[in-house]
């Protein structure tokens, strides 16, 4: 697998899902970014932590963290990280929601995460990698929402504070 690999390249291509995977070195940071799809971030190995402006998620092992399409967030890794991300076009995800969440990853949904790395970009959408991709989607759909969330304040003064201690406990 590929070091490092930008999301940003994956976000014009013509399928409804594309799956890429990086592995990062211990507490690496992405700064504040967005997505013109949703991703689904999963940590095959190590833990990672996701902020937006309304809160923050952590995902540990077994877990992967939604953020929906425009949401501005950054993420921290926790020890050495290799992840699995899944970029979906919104218009294949609104059932997914427009929050961030944790959700619960199966032994089937990891494996479907897994697989998906290793499709090419512009898959067969009606031929074996297109049904593993619309299956992802469906076990994502299904997957169960795990509490693992910090809302912040909705006073700026205090959503700032709030954010503060996170980066500096």
């Amino acid at each position: 697998m590929t070091t490092w690999i930008d999301p940003n390249d994956y976000q014009h291509i013509p399928r409804p899902v594309v799956a890429i995977g990086n592995d990062y070195p211990p507490s690496h940071e992405l700064e504040w970014h967005s997505h013109q799809r949703g991703q689904l971030l999963y940590a095959a190995k190590g833990v990672v932590a996701l902020s937006t402006p309304h809160g923050a998620w952590v995902a540990p092992p077994e877990r992967a963290v939604w953020t929906p399409a425009g949401v501005l967030h950054s993420v921290k890794m926790v020890g050495a990280v290799s992840t699995r991300s899944v970029l979906i076009d919104p218009g294949s995800c609104a059932t997914l929601g427009d929050q961030s969440r944790v959700i619960g990853v199966s032994p089937l949904l990891r494996s479907l995460l897994v697989e998906a790395c290793e499709i090419e970009r512009e898959y067969d959408l009606k031929g074996r990698d297109g049904l593993v991709m619309s299956l992802l989607i469906a076990e994502l759909e299904r997957a169960p929402v795990i509490p693992l969330a910090v809302p912040f304040p909705m006073t700026p003064a205090l959503g700032a504070k709030c954010h503060a201690f996170l980066e500096q406990p």
